[in-house]
């Protein structure tokens, strides 16, 4: 079985709106060389259907039967994720652009980083509209594949 180059990583609870719009958007993107991991911590929404209604075969989907928490279930996730880059999305984080993954590919294919980290637009609930949020990026330190950080 071929490896794809990114595998996007959702975990998901009792979401199943943001879920659905999450994967309509996602599975829009130009960039095609992606699977989806799905780990859905024991719903007890119609988010298990509102999976089954994407017949895509890069959409993998994992149901835990009991609430194993955060921690657990994003580890979980990422233990079935088979791509060369593992690419995490909350249930309710869209991704923007059609293009977004092409773009990150081309950045990753130019130098090997370990991980790259992306700034956000967040909807603010105690006002209007997107707000920008911006990392602090004055402290990143840029790590090559197979660096030893130890």
């Amino acid at each position: 079985m071929r490896r794809p180059f990114f595998s996007v990583v959702i975990v998901t609870y009792n979401r199943c709106n943001f879920l659905k719009a999450n994967l309509s958007i996602l599975l829009q993107q130009t960039f095609k060389d992606y699977e989806v991991i799905i780990s859905d911590n024991a719903s007890t929404d119609e988010t298990s259907n509102v999976v089954k209604l994407f017949k895509d075969k890069r959409i993998k989907y994992i149901r835990n039967k009991e609430n194993i928490g955060f921690p657990k279930n994003i580890k979980q996730a990422m233990l079935n994720a088979s791509g060369k880059y593992i690419f995490t999305l909350g249930d309710d984080d869209f991704i923007l652009y059609d293009d977004a993954l092409s773009k990150i590919k081309k950045i990753l294919d130019k130098k090997s980083y370990g991980i790259v980290r992306l700034n956000i637009l967040e909807r603010n609930y105690h006002g209007s509209g997107l707000q920008r949020k911006l990392m602090n990026i004055s402290q990143d330190k840029y790590i090559s594949e197979n660096t030893d950080i130890s």
